[in-house]
């Protein structure tokens, strides 16, 4: 569920009461709106979803998935797409087994600490 939203003087509201958003599952793009303290309606329903968005929660499937879940068609990658997508160090490694050629990087993990030999090598 999401809260309905608006911006406000050039900036996004954040509520934190009002009208709850549901995209219901399997439901083909229908949306519900749910009002505190009054009855459920029903909003137009969604055609195609076309996500724009960047980051965890938006290019990592999650959005896709919900998407897949509620069963509206989508614009852009799916689920598999997505995720892979969003951690280069997968997207490079699956490129390049497919014969794609990619860019020399390095991926350091969270706490390594490398000198500057490694990272050339």
């Amino acid at each position: 569920l999401w809260l309905l939203s608006s911006f406000e003087n050039g900036a996004l509201a954040t509520p934190s009461v009002g009208t709850q958003l549901c995209l219901v599952p399997g439901g083909h793009g229908r949306m519900l709106a749910i009002p505190t303290g009054r009855a459920p309606h029903d909003l137009p329903a969604i055609d195609i979803l076309f996500p724009v968005l960047h980051g965890l929660h938006g290019e990592d499937g999650a959005v896709q998935g919900l998407a897949e879940v509620a069963r509206v068609p989508l614009a852009g990658c799916g689920i598999l797409g997505s995720a892979t997508a969003l951690d280069k160090d997968i997207a490079k490694r699956l490129l390049k087994a497919a014969g794609v050629p990619v860019a020399r990087s390095v991926t350091i993990d969270e706490g390594a600490v490398l000198s500057l030999a490694e990272l050339e090598d």
